[in-house]
């Protein structure tokens, strides 16, 4: 995955990573909880929350920048804002 003007290369590994966090992100709906995980290394469910869309949308934008941010990629960020989440935020009337 590489976006425009931009030299470095995704890994295989980080283009799965992003893959799979859009997909996590588009299958979220504030009916359905999102599992809170045991975060102590044992895997288990220690329970269910329940978020807005605007909630909903925050987490996965923050969740996108973060991860970018982690592999040097911010072109890779950019181009979903400008392709994918600031229209739904138009879309939605945010």
């Amino acid at each position: 995955m590489q976006s425009n003007g931009q030299s470095k290369k995704c890994t295989p590994e980080q283009a799965r990573i992003l893959r799979a966090m859009i997909k996590r992100h588009s299958l979220r709906h504030p009916f359905l909880p999102k599992p809170l995980l045991d975060g102590e290394g044992t895997p288990g469910l220690k329970g269910l929350q329940y978020q807005t869309s605007e909630e909903i949308h925050a987490n996965a934008i923050k969740e996108m920048l973060e991860f970018c941010k982690t592999i040097d990629q911010p072109k890779i960020f950019r181009y979903f804002w400008n392709n994918r989440l600031s229209k739904i935020l138009a879309r939605d009337g945010k």
